[in-house]
């Protein structure tokens, strides 16, 4: 076969398989995406979700207050708007598309049991508008672009890719310009991706006095003279002593930046059953805040008119800490062995100006123990080690003086023996006769002394 026939062929092939993807892509284009799972489902409708089951082993119940949305199992604790928004969504676009079959093995196989399943309904009213079991992924959770998806009143499963109507390109089905939903962090982590993490508000804020009590086993205060400068006064002594800069600011530092990792419910009804009625440790804050001025409308600083002085008002805050908790954080798909991580629960306190703070100091948190460690800090731990330091130094000075780098340059030092002395030219007999003028003074003058 010639060249020019070889290359005829080459281009036919080509036009063959374009055409063919070509068909396939317009086939896909006319027939559209599959059917939505839940046809009837209305977004606006919305007022209540629950989600339970599964290896957590916990339930979460969420309801519409009003236009705001409240952790109902937690004692109302507020949701992010926008988590819920994303989340109904997601129900919305959910579609059963690609069956991988129906069997009860497989239902365990892809998670989508009762054991292993997430459960979740979402209500208009009494009547749930979606009922379905979310299993896990089956590119594992380095990749949430699928997951196994099945209905509670069907037992088909589905390989699904939930798409999210914001994230959509020009065209519903323009898959390359769109981002799947994270089943799996808003199910399995429902602390981080539906409730706000911060706790308090004290980022902008100097603190003063730390008072730290850990029943009776500790009870001390360290007070803030300058910078790196604090005083200790424990309760079993009379007068300060001089406190660690480090670990007073190591305790603050968390303190100031604490983390919600999870809400139990409202201090009233669940203190007992996490350890809040007897607290582990209490810290108390003393911190101070500038005051921001803001010059009245219309009205100028005149020239060379002084700066008027920073005005700071005074904070108190508490921290009481429980018993440590574990609870469930991940599981090994490959040994159906669970994670666990250990928490504490806290309660805030103070006296509060913003309403959504005080309102915080109503519910109990959970917190890393990387949060608390600093807490747990020993008496000897918060002295000063500068204190030990010092009087070392001191006490070294005048007994250890110090050497002189080359022998011989200080004749008269009153540590060497006077045998050391006249021992010195024995050991270099030939350093003397190359340089005998250099030589200060000779070593015999000094042994008389040595003798006396």
């Amino acid at each position: 076969m010639s060249r020019t026939n070889l290359i005829l062929l080459g281009v036919l092939a080509l036009l063959v398989i374009l055409y063919v993807v070509g068909r396939d892509e317009g086939a896909e284009r006319l027939a559209g995406p599959a059917e939505r799972m839940f046809p009837a489902f209305n977004k606006e409708a919305v007022d209540r979700i629950e989600i339970e089951g599964g290896w957590q082993g916990d339930a979460w119940n969420f309801r519409r207050v009003g236009s705001d949305w409240r952790v109902a199992s937690a004692g109302g604790y507020p949701v992010k708007k926008e988590a819920i928004d994303t989340f109904v969504d997601a129900v919305f676009n959910l579609r059963g598309e690609n069956a991988v079959g129906s069997s009860a093995a497989l239902h365990a196989e892809t998670g989508t049991d009762v054991k292993h399943g997430r459960l979740v309904r979402v209500y208009k009213g009494d009547s749930p508008m979606a009922e379905f079991r979310v299993g896990h992924n089956p590119k594992g959770y380095g990749s949430y672009q699928e997951f196994f998806v099945r209905k509670e009143s069907d037992d088909t499963v589905y390989r699904t890719r939930t798409i999210l109507t914001k994230d959509q390109g020009d065209s519903d089905l323009d898959r390359g310009r769109v981002q799947g939903f994270a089943w799996h962090n808003y199910l399995n982590r429902l602390h981080t991706e539906w409730l706000r993490d911060d706790i308090w508000d004290l980022a902008d804020t100097e603190t003063e006095e730390v008072w730290l009590n850990r029943g009776d086993e500790l009870d001390v205060r360290l007070v803030k003279k300058a910078d790196d400068k604090w005083d200790l006064f424990d309760s079993g002594s009379e007068e300060p002593v001089p406190g660690d800069a480090d670990a007073a600011e190591s305790i603050t530092s968390q303190a100031r930046y604490l983390r919600n990792s999870g809400v139990l419910g409202l201090y009233e009804e669940v203190r007992v059953d996490c350890g809040l009625d007897k607290p582990e440790m209490t810290l108390v804050l003393t911190l101070k805040k500038k005051v921001e001025k803001t010059p009245a409308e219309g009205e100028e600083k005149e020239e060379g008119e002084e700066e008027p002085a920073e005005e700071y008002v005074t904070l108190k805050r508490t921290l009481e800490v429980g018993t440590k908790i574990t609870r469930p954080r991940d599981l090994d798909r490959e040994t159906g062995e669970i994670e666990t991580e250990e928490l504490y629960p806290i309660r805030i306190g103070g006296e509060f100006d913003d309403p959504e703070e005080e309102a915080r100091s109503n519910f109990v948190f959970l917190v890393t123990p990387y949060s608390i460690d600093p807490l747990r800090k020993e008496l000897d731990e918060l002295k000063s080690k500068e204190e030990e330091k010092e009087p070392a130094e001191e006490e070294r000075k005048p007994d250890e003086p110090a050497e002189p780098e080359t022998p011989g340059e200080d004749a008269t030092e009153p540590e060497k023996e006077p045998e050391e002395e006249a021992a010195e030219p024995e050991n270099k007999p030939e350093e003397e006769p190359a340089q005998p003028e250099k030589q200060p003074e000779e070593p015999p003058a000094e042994e008389p002394k040595g003798e006396e």
